[in-house]
């Protein structure tokens, strides 16, 4: 008796557990026809950005960024956020095959309720295994108000899976331009916000994050379809994708990224091993 109570009890906790992740990509989802574009009134730094602004703002006094889009890029998950799901290379494709092909830069509340949906499930938290193939600096945008300093802006860091590949980047192996280009073609784009890096994660910068280029790295944080992307000339996994100019394996990402853990062993980690070290 006393067994079957708390098989009930155990299974009742994780049904709540699920139910729980679940509820965040249809809570988000359900935001999406409310979320509005907005102008930007006197915004010289991030505090004022942030959380006044919810979908980011323009200078222009007619904005046309997509403000469902900018919202989910500005939440900011608590950093012990559970993981509802791993994503892997095979998952990431159907993800890309199962991408509305209706949805613009513009139009993403239309697809909230699909996107949030069974079998895709746009604004839980997931984690990803792979390796850090780069880190990178991005310039102004809306989502951030518009700002460009140093700590106002995002770091885009490209997870790829080969491991051969990885091992030649922490060993300093000096990259051709061809080489770079199939490394953002070969890996995914997941994203350290600058608000949350000020939230929660302030010892991440640029420079810090580097220090792990070409190790094994597990990514947790917001799954999410950046739309502006989700265009030939930029997305690889697009059926028409410019193959010449196309800079990122995938339209989806890992937005924004809440935790990082790296792994200490010469041996690649399982994702779930006791070797990985959260990165803080």
């Amino acid at each position: 008796m006393r067994y079957g109570a708390l098989l009930v009890l155990g299974l009742t906790v994780q049904l709540a557990a699920t139910a729980a992740s679940a509820d965040r990509a249809s809570d988000l989802a359900a935001q999406a026809s409310s979320a509005q574009r907005q102008t930007c009134q006197n915004v010289t730094s991030l505090s004022a950005c942030h959380p006044a602004y919810p979908t980011g703002c323009s200078h222009s006094a007619n904005p046309q960024y997509d403000a469902y889009l900018n919202l989910l890029k500005n939440q900011t998950p608590a950093p012990s956020s559970g993981i509802s799901r791993y994503i892997t290379q095979t998952s990431i494709q159907s993800l890309d095959a199962n991408t509305p092909s209706g949805i613009t830069s513009h139009n993403h509340a239309t697809y909230a309720a699909t996107l949030s949906g069974p079998g895709i499930r746009e604004g839980n938290i997931v984690g990803l295994v792979g390796y850090l193939y780069f880190v990178q600096k991005t310039g102004a945008e809306s989502t951030n108000c518009g700002l460009s300093g140093a700590d106002e802006t995002d770091f885009h860091i490209g997870i790829g899976f080969n491991r051969s590949i990885a091992q030649g980047l922490q060993d300093g192996h000096t990259l051709s331009d061809i080489q770079r280009k199939r490394l953002a073609q070969t890996s995914m784009v997941v994203e350290v916000t600058p608000h949350y890096r000020a939230q929660h994660r302030p010892t991440w910068t640029y420079d810090f994050l580097r220090q792990y280029v070409g190790r094994q790295v597990k990514v947790v944080g917001q799954l999410m379809l950046d739309n502006d992307h989700t265009v030939p000339r930029d997305n690889c996994a697009d059926p028409n994708a410019d193959t010449n100019r196309c800079w990122r394996m995938t339209a989806w990402e890992i937005h924004p990224v809440i935790r990082l853990y790296v792994c200490t062993t010469t041996a690649a980690c399982p994702r779930s091993s006791s070797a990985w070290a959260l990165v803080e």
